[in-house]
């Protein structure tokens, strides 16, 4: 049994300034194919 993972994501929707970039919630997690690898990490920047 496959369990379908999903992941937040920026989408650009067109050309144009920031208001085209829209948060997604329903984009699914990509898996690799043969002789790829999948690498995760967190980002954090200093405040």
């Amino acid at each position: 049994m496959s369990v379908s993972k999903l992941m937040r994501a920026i989408r650009v929707s067109e050309f144009g300034g920031p208001s085209v970039l829209t948060l997604r919630s329903d984009v699914p997690v990509p898996q690799p194919g043969p002789r790829q690898v999948s690498q995760s990490g967190y980002n954090s920047y200093p405040a």
